[in-house]
């Protein structure tokens, strides 16, 4: 390490820096994840549009009142000869030369294929969860075995050191049990490394603004 540095390296420092195993579940992904928020509002946009097109099939009612006077004279009390009228019109477009049913099967089909791709996100993003929480776990299994190796090689570096400070070992053999040593340490760090790694990827799945 002092050769690979360029600096003086008496020992290296264990960090206990495991992040946190963020909460994840189906209803969390489902409210935070930008990319299923992205596909629902399509598929909303995809409903109205049908509903839209729909109202093509439906008559147009409308209302309207008329207020007039029979007397000749501007600005004469218009009382005595008043007449109001009130009517309702309706219109119903019955053909349009199948314009309306083609632009309705084209909203249909839009919303089927905006479904499929709420629900590929949905499972997509639930798998992609799942694959880093059982990474992580399996990490886990790793820093634990890591630990005890680190632990072992620690013993036995310090039983060589004292070997050594009695004169029952030389020096050869205890540089060669810190070698074992800081080479379990090593191993240690970068697995809780990758560990973190995959945790913050699956915050970031959870939190996008892209939990099983």
């Amino acid at each position: 390490l002092s050769f690979l540095l360029n600096r003086d390296v008496s020992s290296i420092k264990k960090v206990h820096a495991k992040a946190p195993m963020p909460h994840v579940t189906k209803a969390i992904l489902e409210s935070n994840n930008i990319d299923i928020q992205k596909a629902k509002l399509g598929l909303q946009i995809s409903e109205m549009s049908v509903k839209a097109k729909e109202a093509s099939f439906l008559p147009t009612i409308g209302g309207f009142a008329e207020y007039g006077s029979a007397d000749n004279t501007l600005f004469n009390d218009f009382t005595g000869k008043d007449s109001y009228t009130v009517g309702v019109q309706a219109k119903w477009n019955i053909f349009n030369g199948g314009q309306d049913d083609a632009k309705l099967e084209k909203a249909k089909l839009k919303r089927l294929q905006v479904r499929d791709q709420v629900a590929l996100a949905r499972k997509g993003i639930a798998l992609k969860a799942k694959k880093l929480k059982t990474e992580i776990l399996s990490a886990d299994d790793d820093i634990k075995s890591y630990s005890k190796q680190l632990k072992y090689a620690k013993r036995v570096y310090a039983n060589y050191r004292t070997r050594y400070e009695e004169g029952m070992a030389s020096i050869s053999d205890v540089l060669i049990q810190q070698s074992k040593e800081l080479e379990s340490l090593l191993k240690l760090l970068t697995v809780v490394n990758k560990r973190n790694t995959k945790v913050f990827e699956l915050e970031s799945i959870v939190n996008a603004g892209g939990k099983v």
